[in-house]
């Protein structure tokens, strides 16, 4: 069993979180626990889930999330082996992420997290490395190759594998378990490749853009009623990325798109009308960051940084006692339930959002002084 569990500090109190419930047999099913109703913001000041304290800086919020991101991504590797789709990749770019923005947290531990995701090993399970083959695995792997290429974006022989994984058609395959989430599987393939066309495109190698720009066509914009924000968000990140000299025509609307789905309590759903969770607000956030000063933000920085503050006081509000995030599972079996393995993957992404956050508000008061 995992050694980590993601509760949330409730809007209501409460005695007790309900359990985590596995999906199915392939997930670990996290144990009951006992919630207070207050916490500390690590400076000794006591906050309950019910009073409108101010909001805690987005780099204390992520230094208080990175335990759990250590100790589930480890705890992961030493019951499960591989690093998988969900896990590895993601905690690996929410560990770089606080090691270039020099939060405080254990950093050996960060450091060996690194050391097991970087392993291309990592991505098989254990009884299957032997006779592997490197290019083969990384190109049945693409899902976690662009989210590790996002967090290194150095390595050649990442850039190489989701190259040569491109479908005919100018797709990629979702992989491992991407394909039971629960939206149409067409949605999921956008999203899939988005991701892979994205982290391709702001890969330091000088031959990711030309991929991109050499690949078959294939339409990545004819859902006007997407089933998730993470479709959203990794479109306006995919149009926000072009040149100024090269706009993309659907930018504007998929800020504005964004923008709409915010619910009233700053959050974002990872699956459209349901509550709001860390996974969907992490990813909406990380992305409307990269839009503010590109042409796709255009004349709504104001807007854009205040639905960002609302995101990061949600984060604030809801974050567990130990540091993670409740999160509904995003595969059909979950029904709504909230899993461990979601709850890790959106703890992973607030990580993530709220760093953006913190670099870009840094960037603009450099800027301003």
């Amino acid at each position: 069993m995992l050694a980590v569990v993601l509760l949330l500090v409730a809007a209501e109190p409460i005695v007790a979180a309900e359990p985590v419930v596995a999906a199915d047999a392939g997930e670990a099913t996290a144990v009951e626990h006992e919630l207070g109703e207050t916490r500390s913001d690590g400076s000794g000041r006591l906050l309950t889930a019910t009073t409108a304290e101010p909001v805690a800086t987005p780099r204390v919020i992520a230094e208080r999330a990175l335990p759990a991101v250590l100790e589930g991504g480890l705890s992961w590797r030493d019951e499960k082996g591989c690093l998988s789709c969900h896990r590895g990749a993601v905690a690996a770019w929410a560990v770089r992420s606080a090691m270039a923005a020099d939060l405080q947290f254990d950093r050996d531990r960060g450091r060996e997290l690194l050391s097991w995701t970087d392993d291309w090993t990592s991505l098989l399970a254990p009884e299957k490395r032997t006779d592997a083959d490197q290019q083969d695995t990384l190109r049945r792997e693409s899902d976690a190759v662009a989210q590790l290429l996002l967090s290194r974006l150095n390595r050649s022989e990442d850039v190489a594998a989701l190259r040569a994984a491109m479908q005919p058609d100018g797709t990629w395959k979702a992989g491992g378990q991407l394909p039971l989430q629960d939206r149409p599987a067409g949605e999921t393939t956008d999203v899939s490749t988005a991701w892979v066309r994205y982290a391709l495109g702001v890969a330091t190698e000088s031959n990711a853009a030309e991929t991109v720009a050499a690949s078959p066509p294939h339409r990545v914009l004819p859902r006007r009623d997407p089933t998730t924000t993470e479709w959203v968000a990794v479109h306006l990140l995919l149009a926000a990325s072009r040149p100024p000299s090269d706009p993309d025509a659907d930018a504007a609307r998929l800020v504005e798109q964004l923008l709409e789905l915010q619910a009233d309590d700053g959050g974002w759903p990872w699956k459209i009308g349901r509550a709001s969770d860390a996974l969907g607000t992490g990813i909406a956030m990380y992305a409307l960051v990269q839009a503010v000063d590109s042409s796709a933000g255009e004349g709504r920085a104001d807007e854009i940084e205040a639905a960002l503050a609302a995101a990061v006081a949600f984060l604030d509000r809801t974050q567990t006692a130990i540091g993670g995030w409740r999160v509904a599972g995003t595969k059909r079996s979950a029904r709504g339930r909230v899993t461990e393995t979601a709850s890790y993957w959106g703890t992973s992404w607030a990580v993530i959002a709220l760093l953006a956050v913190d670099d870009q508000r840094e960037s603009r008061s450099a800027v301003d002084r």
